[in-house]
């Protein structure tokens, strides 16, 4: 594989998840640990009678993550730019026949601290987020078809030309799986 896109390569295996962010009317794409994305730590550890502690500080001290106090988060973590998972999609896209690899570095999440609202992709099941949100927040989860459609196209990376490509591949890949039956 080439050493331009490994940094996106297995993120399920180093518990590393692709998400957008929506503040302040702007999206943003970020690669961080999954973890971060469990809005409300004192919840989560309350359900485990764990001490939060450790994971708090790997946070920058952020206890519940919300819209009143997202904005330290956003400013310590690395935006991902379109173009960079652009092309580390149509990589993929081009060498695989298997969904999954295009699935592993498609976003797994909206958290939408404009509407207070975290819609979860469906096929992601790693953590339980809704259960760790801000009594005020809804959530909802979604399919990788409608994730997409809420996501405005030019932060659409797996679309090109107006093609949806994920889509594309998706039909591609049940048409296979159902021939080999």
């Amino acid at each position: 594989m080439k050493t331009d896109v490994l940094k996106f390569y297995k993120l399920e295996e180093k518990e590393q998840v692709i998400t957008l962010v929506k503040y302040k009317g702007e999206y943003k794409y970020f690669l961080c640990d999954r973890e971060y994305w469990v809005m409300d730590w004192n919840i989560r550890y309350e359900n485990y009678s764990m001490v939060c502690n450790e994971q708090e500080r790997e946070r920058f001290s952020i206890r519940t993550l919300d819209e009143t106090n997202c904005d330290r988060l956003i400013n310590e973590l690395r935006e991902e730019s379109v173009e960079e998972l652009q092309k580390e999609f149509f990589f993929r896209y081009e060498v695989s026949d298997n969904i999954w690899d295009l699935l592993d570095i498609y976003p797994v999440m909206l958290v939408d601290f404009d509407a207070c609202m975290l819609y979860v992709l469906k096929l992601y099941e790693a953590i339980n987020y809704e259960m760790y949100i801000p009594l005020h927040w809804e959530y909802t989860f979604v399919w990788d078809s409608c994730i997409s459609g809420l996501i405005p196209d030019d932060f659409s990376y797996w679309k090109k030309d107006n093609v949806d490509y994920l889509a594309l591949f998706a039909e591609k890949y049940h048409k296979k799986t159902n021939d080999d039956f």
